[in-house]
């Protein structure tokens, strides 16, 4: 076991995963609102863990046959509901529709941030891109 000390005035974060430690460095006053927005509220939801492929990620557009427009909440917890398929191409299957709700449901996302807070619930929309 590696003990590792942390000097709060050096690191915002201090991570140990998988045995290394990761050491985020403290942004400065008018930066710091922004970087926790970047990180808990990115445009595409981020999955977790991060290892899990996220089949939001605008990198899959790339060879897309079509794709399927989804809403649904993202809890405090990372848990998903009320999820609603809001808009598809004409290419894109029923099965690539239960697809994704059931990817969706199957995961945890990072939980949002408003006002410096986790918000009990927040309401995301997202683009998943079919490869039919």
């Amino acid at each position: 076991m590696v003990s590792f000390v942390v000097r709060p005035h050096v690191c915002a974060i201090n991570v140990l995963l998988l045995g290394v430690a990761i050491c985020v460095p403290i942004p400065s006053a008018a930066r710091a609102e922004a970087s926790i927005e970047e990180i808990f509220s990115p445009a595409t939801p981020a999955v977790l863990p991060a290892f899990v492929p996220n089949l939001f990620a605008p990198e899959r557009a790339a060879g897309a046959t079509g794709y399927v427009d989804v809403e649904f909440d993202i809890t405090q917890f990372g848990t998903t509901r009320r999820i609603r398929v809001l808009d598809t191409t004409r290419n894109a299957s029923k099965t690539a529709e239960q697809r994704i709700s059931r990817w969706i449901v199957e995961n945890r996302f990072r939980p949002r941030m408003a006002d410096g807070q986790v918000a009990e619930a927040a309401r995301v929309a997202a683009r998943h891109y079919v490869h039919e």
